[in-house]
């Protein structure tokens, strides 16, 4: 996969989450996709590329529109597990 799939900023120290988002594209068949990710209110990563729709080969571009649900999940269920040592004894799920 060469480095022209993914456009955009990367920050010193944070090329490796340049190359996870392109190995998307090479192991997990992604068409398209942007990433961007702030560290301390900076910006360190702000990714896009591939293709934005399929029918007319439109790229994806800094710009372009996606629809996301359930986005937090990913981030929020480790940090929950973290603080209470299970995803569930926050939601009163567990018996104490």
């Amino acid at each position: 996969m060469t480095s022209e799939v993914a456009v955009g900023l990367v920050a010193p120290g944070f090329e490796r989450v340049k190359e996870e988002f392109e190995r998307n594209f090479a192991e997990w068949s992604e068409v398209g996709a942007a990433f961007a990710a702030v560290r301390d209110g900076e910006l360190v990563v702000d990714l896009w590329g591939g293709v934005a729709d399929e029918a007319t080969g439109r790229r994806w571009e800094e710009d372009t529109l996606q629809v996301v649900f359930s986005g937090t999940k990913g981030f929020v269920g480790p940090t929950r597990r973290a603080s209470t040592g299970s995803a569930s004894g926050q939601r009163g799920l567990t018996a104490t």
